[in-house]
């Protein structure tokens, strides 16, 4: 179900999301979007109610300054607050059109300090210690995934 967080991101204009500089006002609206866009391409099934509710809150955050319903504390559903965590790591830790990949220690510093977009106070309080407690895991699995992709595109 989580794998399908960024599914509305299918319905934005590629160019947009492989841009290598900072987006307009327009196109950050587009992309904004895609929570929204992903919650109606999961569709209304009783079955998809996780997946949907992931799609659309993803980049909801605990302070109430996320998007796009602006949902704040335990308002978020609990599946979406963690996915929020991850994907930042993952975002930090992957290569973007607009970015280099951070390591995961200088990542840590960013999710646990802050930076310009991230701030600690973003994420869920007990989410946040639970990946303090165990981002070794983290680490472990993104490399062994990087590892694999790296190997298979060698094949």
């Amino acid at each position: 179900m989580a794998q399908m967080h960024d599914v509305g991101k299918m319905l934005i204009d590629p160019a947009i999301l492989a841009k290598p500089g900072e987006l307009t006002a327009v196109e950050q609206e587009k992309v904004r979007a895609h929570p929204v866009l992903g919650a109606g391409l999961v569709g209304p099934e009783r079955d998809l109610r996780m997946a949907r509710s992931i799609a659309l809150c993803h980049h909801e955050r605990w302070d109430g300054s996320g998007y796009p319903r602006g949902l704040r504390r335990d308002r978020i559903p609990l599946a979406s607050r963690l996915v929020a965590l991850v994907d930042v790591y993952d975002a930090l830790r992957s290569r973007r059109p607009y970015k280099a990949e951070i390591e995961h220690d200088e990542s840590l510093k960013i999710i646990f300090r802050g930076s310009g977009r991230t701030r600690p106070d973003h994420f869920d309080p007990e989410v946040l210690a639970t990946f303090r407690e165990h981002n070794d895991d983290f680490d472990a699995v993104y490399t062994s995934h990087r590892d694999r992709r790296i190997r298979d595109r060698a094949a």
